[in-house]
């Protein structure tokens, strides 16, 4: 009886750890703190956009920071940049935006993919679809929890995760990901983002998306950032430009500008951009028009682009915070949480 009782213990746990293990599809029970979800992980930006992927569900990891009280709040969703989840995210963002009134969920796109980072991938390797469905995932996720404004909630991101910020602007992706419900982003924030592949649709979308920009980025430079914007406001896309002046790539981070040799850099790449809407989703270039492959099926513009990576790729970037000018760890934070306000029309306290 005793052996009987002992093996049902073990066997009411092994359940019990199996059942915790399983990822949230909701957060009505108003969890905080680590949350595993499911996304998916697509093999790129074609096959998100046709809804071709594979919709096999795959876990991710997320981290919801709750402001005190018990009231509804906006929330923001934190994509992080080519070197996966870093201190800075929790220490300065989520601080600070918590301190400011907001739910804040830094979602980790890399490690339960079995990734550090991507410093050393080629231009033509670095496929952040699946930083898209992630994003979109997180929403659908936040929009389920009860002190969660479903219709203020925000997507801020640095880097690789600021592009990202670009693409969930998109009505293409967002039904890849959400199919026919109606949830979006409320605002878009990308922080020193890169701008040399790009999207576009006919509709502009309704979801204001706001750049910060570093004067001094020799990795994702600030022009091809500034061009894409100009391009989408003159198609009625709602787009709001700052450059930092004197400030370089991670302007926000606690540390030191150093030269990082062997990062992957397409500072070199005339940027590129992608009408959704079309048949063929074959790329022109954002400065003149011309299409990379005239002429070109999918799969042949596909090629293309990979061509086109390797050749205009190269290696080593600068990363970090400049003295004087180039420090805008505070300025950034302030400038975020204005467009926030302003947006969510919150009064400042």
């Amino acid at each position: 009886m005793k052996r009987f009782a002992t093996l049902l213990l073990m066997t009411c746990g092994t359940l019990s750890g199996a059942l915790a293990a399983q990822p949230a599809d909701n957060l009505a029970d108003g969890r905080s703190g680590d949350i595993e979800f499911a996304s998916f992980a697509p093999s790129g930006h074609t096959a998100l956009a046709q809804g071709t992927f594979d919709h096999k569900p795959v876990s991710i990891n997320g981290k919801l920071m709750l402001p005190p009280g018990d009231g509804k709040v906006p929330a923001v969703v934190i994509g992080h940049t080519v070197g996966g989840l870093k201190p800075v995210l929790y220490q300065r963002w989520a601080k600070s935006l918590n301190e400011a009134g907001y739910a804040v969920f830094v979602v980790d796109s890399f490690g339960p993919r079995g990734m550090a980072n991507m410093w050393t991938k080629g231009a033509a390797e670095i496929n952040g679809a699946f930083l898209i469905a992630d994003a979109f995932k997180a929403l659908a996720l936040l929009a389920t929890h009860p002190r969660i404004d479903s219709g203020r909630i925000a997507f801020v991101g640095f880097s690789m995760g600021a592009t990202t910020a670009h693409f969930v602007l998109h009505e293409r992706f967002r039904r890849a990901v959400l199919g026919d419900v109606p949830l979006r982003f409320a605002t878009a924030i990308s922080h020193y983002p890169s701008c040399h592949y790009d999207f576009v649709e006919n509709k502009p979308s309704p979801v204001p998306l706001f750049l910060f920009l570093a004067e001094k980025d020799d990795w994702t430079p600030a022009l091809a950032c500034q061009e894409y914007g100009a391009y989408l406001s003159a198609r009625g896309y709602n787009v709001t430009t700052k450059v930092y002046e004197g400030a370089g790539h991670g302007y926000d981070e606690d540390l030191s500008a150093r030269y990082q040799a062997d990062s992957a850099s397409m500072s070199g790449c005339s940027p590129l951009v992608v009408n959704l809407d079309e048949s063929v989703l074959a790329p022109q270039f954002l400065r003149g028009g011309a299409f990379l492959a005239p002429g070109a099926d999918t799969r042949t513009a596909a090629m293309a682009v990979y061509k086109w990576a390797a050749a205009c790729a190269s290696k080593g970037a600068t990363l970090g915070v400049s003295a004087g000018d180039g420090d805008r760890r505070e300025e950034a934070v302030r400038d975020t949480i204005k467009v926030l306000q302003s947006v969510f029309l919150i009064r400042p306290s």
